[in-house]
């Protein structure tokens, strides 16, 4: 069975609730009987984990209701939604504005057209992880050839559910990007909200992050 997904609405989430991004990597640690271990990443790509909790304030019950409406919505855990992470939602950092020259665009193929996919690139020293980006915001993203920028529609395009750009003419430079992106996600629990008095008090869940 195909996974739902939903490109629109973006879960309703703002900087105001209590928002704990982590991001994971699943590695598998034997220790041996001297000390020594053996790590074995599992994975190539993390997935994100996001522990929601709204409450108690004077607008709780309000923002409670719109969440518990979102949830059945989309069935729970059953169909994914885009996600903002506002500890990571840039080609840059946070608290920076995004470039046309931040990112590399990776290559997929050179025929029909050439063709890329946005990718955020993650740095220590000589160590780098790439992350695709499959879910760009629309109205964000800034392409540029060899540090010119060039024209959505007219020079290249953009799949906002996939994250793979279309080039319309053949590139003759190193090919970046610079914009915001989403994660997608699903509900990973119940929706616990707590009642007091006839009024929503708190409610705190969890989102994981999905491979689409």
């Amino acid at each position: 069975m195909t996974t739902s997904f939903i490109e629109t609405p973006r879960f309703p989430a703002t900087p105001k609730f209590g928002l704990i991004s982590e991001p994971d990597y699943s590695v598998t640690t034997i220790t041996t009987s001297g000390g020594w271990e053996t790590r074995n990443r599992n994975w190539l790509l993390p997935l994100l984990k996001v522990t929601v909790t709204v409450g108690p304030g004077p607008r709780a019950d309000d923002e409670i209701q719109q969440l518990l409406e979102f949830w059945h919505a989309v069935g729970g855990s059953a169909i994914g939604f885009r996600y903002k992470d506002w500890i990571d939602y840039k080609s840059c950092r946070v608290s920076q504005t995004p470039a046309s020259t931040d990112q590399p665009l990776v290559l997929l193929g050179t025929s029909p057209h050439y063709t890329y996919q946005i990718t955020k690139r993650y740095a220590a020293g000589s160590q780098t992880q790439d992350r695709p980006i499959k879910k760009p915001v629309s109205g964000t993203i800034l392409i540029a050839d060899g540090g010119t920028l060039k024209t959505e529609t007219t020079d290249y395009t953009i799949d906002y559910t996939t994250g793979i750009v279309t080039m319309l003419y053949t590139p003759a430079g190193a090919m970046t990007w610079g914009g915001q992106f989403d994660v997608p996600v699903r509900f990973d629990s119940t929706f616990p909200a707590q009642q007091v008095e006839h009024g929503m008090q708190s409610v705190s869940f969890t989102l994981t992050e999905i491979r689409l």
